[in-house]
């Protein structure tokens, strides 16, 4: 048997090609397929991965001419391989050599071997009872990334938009522009116009300005970083129209509250009013174009 085993790791690597059987562990083979050529005949045999023990088959037709001496021939080598190899253990001492994770559509399995006689052992897991989805948004319709699993779930809770305009939960976007945050957030601009104007009374308006009119009442405004105001499109201000001795409008005063650009900007803004009032100018989550005043809510 040991000569045999020499043969066979020596002459191996030129005449045998492996074609089944070590490389597939889980599959809980004890046979290695060859395939190897003698005079012309291609012989397959099945070797004992244990013993090296080996069974012979072949399609030539002088071999299916002599079928009984064939199969004489293969039970012979079993018997032998069954009595010479010994494999058997009293108690075996098996060790963990692969593994796999069970999914929603596939059973895993724990893969042992013995680490006295070799012998394999398969163990089952449960299927996974919860499935792989590409995003961890429930407040969108999920599918099942997993191969083979069809499973779909639909959305289980509302977007997540606070003040924004952005779901901070999966990305979701809503219609967004510097007329729909002037109306969303219009009591608190103008309390906010009102607490700055102070003693100051009038008629108060939330308004949106093109470039030019939004250019002209931040003249005067300081900001703490670097904008290009030439990429400035249109201003959100509440306007207050002072009045005297009743109705008659003396001067009108522009507050801002936001900016957008024709561009996408990375930065808020900080900014100083008239040298005494400071606020910051956020992006909004939703459309990066505008910047608004989110700490007034």
């Amino acid at each position: 048997m040991q000569l045999l085993k020499k043969y066979y790791d020596r002459f191996r690597p030129t005449h045998f090609k492996l074609l089944y059987g070590k490389t597939l562990p889980h599959l809980d083979l004890n046979y290695i397929i060859c395939l190897h050529t003698a005079k012309g005949i291609d012989f397959f045999s099945i070797v004992c991965y244990y013993c090296y023990n080996t069974r012979y088959l072949s399609e030539n037709s002088i071999v299916r001419k002599n079928l009984l001496f064939v199969v004489f021939i293969v039970l012979i080598f079993s018997c032998l391989c069954f009595v010479s190899c010994d494999k058997a253990c009293e108690e075996h001492n098996y060790e963990l050599i692969a593994s796999e994770d069970s999914t929603c559509v596939e059973k895993g399995y724990d893969l042992y071997q013995c680490a006295d006689c070799k012998e394999f052992k398969r163990e089952e897991k449960e299927l996974n009872t919860e499935h792989t989805y590409g995003t961890n948004a429930t407040c969108v319709d999920r599918e099942c990334v997993v191969v083979g699993c069809n499973h779909k779930e639909e959305a289980t809770t509302e977007h997540n938009y606070t003040k924004k305009y952005a779901c901070s939960v999966c990305g979701d976007k809503k219609d967004c522009s510097l007329e729909i945050i002037g109306n969303e957030f219009k009591e608190e601009l103008l309390n906010q116009a009102r607490l700055m104007a102070g003693s100051m009374t009038g008629n108060y308006e939330v308004v949106v300005l093109d470039k030019e009119e939004t250019l002209a009442n931040i003249e005067n405004y300081t900001f703490d970083t670097t904008i290009d105001k030439t990429k400035i499109i249109a201003g959100l201000f509440v306007k207050l129209d002072v009045t005297m001795g009743g109705e008659e409008i003396a001067f009108t005063i522009y507050y801002n509250f936001g900016l957008q650009f024709c561009e996408e900007q990375k930065e808020d803004i900080g900014v100083t009013y008239d040298g005494s009032e400071i606020w910051y100018l956020e992006v909004v989550d939703g459309d990066e174009t505008i910047l608004f005043e989110y700490s007034i809510t």
